[in-house]
């Protein structure tokens, strides 16, 4: 499968130490370079959908990139690693009950409640709060998961065990 990851963040690195070595595209690569992990890194001007199986955005970009309006195969993290599709090889088995935590203010913190007060029950948190699905504890029967509103707009098949959604302002609606 080929599969070309959207930006060189800490969540794509992490899938791609982890499955990799992949291809990148990134606004802020310029010409084309190899990684020390192998991975390939490409101006995202040189990303073509026929040379692409799946294609996975960090958290941050943006619906309105050119890159994810050039994508066929979309998908989010959270699809790759919790979903019940057959067809993703990476989903974890059996999956952790998860807790999503998105809104515009306020994810960090109760994010991080939400471990604190559930960590005797074998939580770990993640998500946008620091630690990509990639790295957190596959074991782990609970994971807390800070939740960005582009992985929610990204994600299809993954679902949430319980999902918390705190207010949302207008800063959050530019999308």
């Amino acid at each position: 499968m080929r599969i070309s990851l959207f930006g060189y963040g800490i969540t794509t690195r992490a899938i791609a130490e982890k499955f990799g070595p992949f291809t990148f595209y990134d606004d802020n690569v310029n010409k084309p370079f190899t990684d020390k992990f192998g991975n390939k890194l490409r101006p995202s001007s040189e990303f073509d959908p026929r040379y692409s199986d799946l294609e996975i955005p960090s958290p941050g970009i943006a619906p309105g990139n050119p890159l994810i309006k050039k994508a066929k195969h979309l998908t989010s993290e959270y699809d790759l690693f919790l979903s019940d599709s057959s067809a993703l090889r990476f989903t974890l088995s059996p999956k952790p009950f998860t807790v999503w935590i998105t809104g515009t203010n306020g994810k960090t913190t109760t994010t991080q409640m939400t471990e604190h007060l559930l960590r005797d029950k074998g939580a770990v948190a993640g998500g946008n709060i620091g630690t990509p699905l990639a790295k957190l504890d596959e074991n782990a029967p609970l994971w807390i998961l800070e939740t960005s509103s582009f992985t929610m707009h990204y994600t299809e098949k993954a679902k949430p065990d319980i999902f918390i959604m705190l207010p949302v302002t207008p800063d959050h609606l530019s999308w």
